[in-house]
């Protein structure tokens, strides 16, 4: 479960957050009315990481090799 914490209450109660972070999943911090960062576990760190690095690979995969392929970025 996402909690939104609001950047005073998440400095004063560092130690629960980065638990939720840990057993909930992924903690928003906000301020001034935006979302300004994530307290995430480590694991969940990770396995992001992983993904990213799987699909930046999509380049490198033999049989697309020499495919004329239109990538577009919004």
């Amino acid at each position: 479960m996402r909690h939104i914490w609001q950047f005073h209450e998440a400095k004063k109660r560092f130690n629960e957050v980065v638990d939720e972070a840990l057993h909930k999943g992924v903690q928003i911090i906000g301020w001034r009315g935006s979302r300004i960062a994530v307290i995430l576990s480590y694991d969940e760190y990770t396995r992001l990481m992983q993904e990213r690095a799987r699909s930046s690979d999509v380049h490198r995969v033999p049989s697309l090799m020499g495919l004329d392929l239109l990538i577009e970025r919004n």
